[in-house]
């Protein structure tokens, strides 16, 4: 008789004087294996899988138990970008993530101003970051996550759409738009330039015609204080009459609430614009 979580279970016990008989082995190795199909059958409801390990993608486990794979991109704002095979760019909340590990090196930076470089794992409230030697850390200190080893080559990431549309009928039409984004992502600094535009011919005759360019860049001297070394516009559009519109900037600026729900953050500096 043997009692597995308060509950029991039988199981033939052979007489220990005679367990060099051949029916007697018998008989026990038939108990055992008896034995462990009640065990797991009473385990059954409490199974659960094992976590997947690193291999050559990232995973990750959502709260409602959820896995993902794929290729962690960055957080930033407790915001997890991260690309899936299936899914393509997901923004998920920081908060939704339950466990995450990485297959390749990964850049953080706490809130104290510490740096560490490896791959990562983090469970419930722990950090661990796997290198020569692991390091752990409270996830709540995590204040951004840059993936890829500290090189040129992977802080720099771009995407661009092209969209075209031709209409016949008693209006012939074309339009065109285009949309480009480049990115340099580091642990303390990202430049994002932006750029879209509109092309339209109505009957042979031009009717639209606008593009602009965004650009900024934001420096993080810590958790709560960054710079804007410099940021900019630069617009067309001839039939709002303007030929030319530019600005250029700077400034710096303050985090006053950084919470999953809530984000307050202000700035101020110069700026002038010529039309």
């Amino acid at each position: 008789m043997q009692a597995y979580d308060g509950k029991t279970i039988f199981i033939p016990k052979p007489v220990i004087g005679k367990l060099r008989t051949p029916a007697t082995l018998v008989a026990l190795f038939l108990s055992l294996l008896f034995a462990s199909s009640i065990l797991l059958c009473l385990g059954q409801d409490d199974w659960q899988p094992a976590p997947p390990m690193p291999d050559k993608y990232n995973w990750i486990q959502l709260t409602s138990g959820e896995w993902l794979k794929g290729e962690i991109i960055d957080l930033y704002n407790d915001k997890l970008g991260f690309e899936s095979e299936e899914l393509d760019l997901l923004t998920l909340d920081w908060e939704d993530i339950k466990e995450m590990s990485s297959s390749r090196i990964v850049q953080v930076w706490f809130t104290d101003d510490t740096t560490a470089i490896g791959k990562i794992y983090v469970e419930g409230d722990t950090v661990r970051i796997i290198c020569d030697h692991d390091q752990k850390f409270e996830r709540s200190g995590i204040f951004t996550i840059v993936a890829g080893e500290p090189k040129e080559i992977n802080y720099w990431s771009g995407k661009v759409t092209l969209g075209a549309n031709i209409r016949k009928g008693n209006t012939d039409q074309f339009e065109a738009n285009t949309q480009a984004k480049i990115r340099r992502i580091t642990i303390q600094n990202r430049v994002a330039i932006d750029y879209i535009g509109n092309y339209r011919i109505t009957d042979d005759v031009l009717s639209d015609n606008n593009h602009r360019i965004n650009s900024v860049w934001r420096r993080f001297l810590n958790a709560k204080l960054f710079a804007m070394p410099v940021f900019g516009e630069y617009f067309v559009d001839p039939f709002q009459n303007v030929k030319h519109r530019m600005t250029i900037g700077s400034g710096i600026g303050y985090q006053i609430i950084d919470q999953p729900k809530i984000e307050w953050a202000t700035s101020v500096g110069p700026a002038y614009q010529k039309t």
